[in-house]
């Protein structure tokens, strides 16, 4: 009985759904400290984080950083436009 418990536990604390196994640290900001942050959080462990820039060196940068659920890595994509900033 003390072996099925023991699985059992070992079982659950290796799941997806476990912090141990599968919680990758935030991003942090690709270009210092940016002017705005965006967090969403959706079901299933979606995340999603976007890190504004709007005059970075005369350009506006959004990246953002999403994760379909908790075990897998965060994609980055990177939108960048020129022409309005002062």
């Amino acid at each position: 009985m003390k072996k099925l418990l023991f699985l059992f536990l070992l079982t659950l604390c290796l799941s997806c759904e476990s912090s141990i196994t599968c919680s990758e640290p935030d991003p942090k900001p690709p270009y210092g400290i940016p002017d705005e942050i965006a967090v969403y959080d959706g079901t299933y462990g979606y995340r999603a984080i976007t890190y504004i820039y709007y005059c970075k060196s005369g350009k506006y940068i959004d990246v953002t950083y999403s994760r379909l659920d908790a075990c897998t890595k965060y994609e980055k994509s990177e939108f960048v436009t020129s022409g309005i900033c002062p």
